[in-house]
């Protein structure tokens, strides 16, 4: 089957990788799927190799096919987009994560629950040699959680650590469950680096005996490692989403049980209401506040409300100018009535900030917005593209009483 390729914005970083880099997924493809690749018979692959920057993008369309279903395949001539194969690993090994988010926030998500799985199952003697080669200060299980959470979203070092450590993992387990899978050379320079990392971590490969899948995973984990390493470069070549000045925000609340959400008003501000002594206040925060100021703050990214089809944000100047006018303002506070999701609402509908609407979960908010900003048409919730470290380096930690 002759390779095609299909524009795919998660992968395209990879044509800034070196040579060595690039043939991780040819060695890859060669040592795993001998009777099915179709790299080796490409033509610019005998003209070219080992220059594989000449055929990047043949080495995407294998991937792409490996993701795919043979027969399906066949039909539409190409395979399937790298969010799509994400995914569907997501799903066959049982790992939440938000199907709205970009790639790179998804291979977070899905290293994020792999190390959580992992940890629970560690002894007390695994477990302190873990913390203490990644440098983790958490003794308590979820605030331990937590720390990782933030440091795979924050911290460059901590995350190509843990990658590499999976990547070491996987090669020790293959092996055990009877299936051995030769890592190129450039990962075996990056398995020295593993030496003397917790032994601890296992990975559950419940179908590491399907060729296909012994492909995907092992490129998951790497692409996400490259990613990390070419970040700038992957980072001019997606879309990418900042905050308008009148759009509107949410953070994840008690491990994604419920929602918080405000109004970005410029400089890395954002208008919230939350509760202070029984009483609802209104106040301005930033964007690092917004997800961390609190232990029920449990998000590490800021989801934006946008247009689903257009992918425009959402956003209005007079949300800022409503918002603004109750700055200091307090209101009975009820969690069930008079909440963050109603202040949001009431800014959009300019009501009075001491009626108390029928607006309070945010699955209502989210239909508001479609309906009063986007005439009728539907919203989804994207992940910014921001770093809230990078607009408070220095802080102390602070729990308020609720969160609103």
């Amino acid at each position: 089957m002759k390779l095609n390729y299909k524009y795919d914005d998660g992968l395209k970083f990879l044509q800034y990788c070196s040579n060595e880099e690039l043939n991780f997924f040819v060695e890859l493809f060669k040592g795993e799927a001998k009777t099915t690749e179709c790299l080796t018979l490409e033509e610019n692959y005998k003209k070219f190799y080992p220059n594989h920057h000449k055929y990047w993008k043949l080495i995407v369309a294998e991937l792409q096919y490996f993701g795919g279903n043979t027969f399906a395949n066949m039909t539409r001539g190409k395979g399937i987009l790298y969010k799509e194969i994400l995914c569907d690993l997501c799903n066959k090994e049982y790992i939440n994560y938000d199907k709205n988010a970009d790639v790179a926030q998804i291979e977070k998500s899905f290293i994020y629950i792999y190390l959580k799985k992992s940890i629970s199952k560690m002894n007390e003697n695994d477990k302190k040699i873990f913390k203490s080669n990644f440098k983790l200060i958490e003794i308590d299980e979820i605030k331990l959680s937590n720390e990782i959470r933030k440091k795979i979203s924050t911290n460059d070092k901590f995350f190509q650590n843990i990658t590499t450590t999976l990547i070491k993992s996987l090669g020790r387990n293959t092996v055990k469950k009877g299936v051995k899978i030769v890592f190129p050379f450039v990962v075996q320079q990056l398995l020295k680096k593993a030496v003397g990392l917790p032994i601890g971590i296992v990975l559950t490969m419940k179908e590491i005996s399907d060729p296909a899948f012994r492909i995907i995973l092992p490129s998951v984990l790497y692409i996400s490692y490259l990613r990390n390493k070419y970040q700038k470069q992957d980072s001019q070549l997606r879309h990418l989403f900042y905050p308008k000045v009148g759009s509107i925000l949410r953070v994840e609340l008690g491990a994604n049980i419920a929602d918080h959400s405000g109004i970005y008003i410029g400089n890395g501000e954002i208008i919230e209401i939350i509760e202070q002594e029984g009483k609802g206040c209104v106040k301005i925060t930033n964007l690092y506040d917004f997800v961390y100021s609190s232990f029920v703050r449990t998000g590490v990214t800021i989801y934006i409300a946008i247009d689903k089809l257009s992918k425009d944000i959402l956003h209005s100047n007079h949300l800022v100018k409503n918002a603004k006018k109750y700055l200091g303002s307090k209101n009975k506070y009820e969690l069930f009535k008079n909440n963050c999701h109603s202040f949001v609402y009431k800014c959009i509908v300019n009501e009075n900030f001491d009626k108390i609407t029928d607006v309070w979960k945010f699955q209502d908010l989210t239909k508001m917005i479609e309906k009063n900003m986007n005439n009728n048409r539907k919203i989804s919730w994207v992940v910014c593209d921001i770093n809230p470290l990078e607009y408070k380096k220095q802080y102390k930690w602070k729990i308020e009483d609720e969160v609103v």
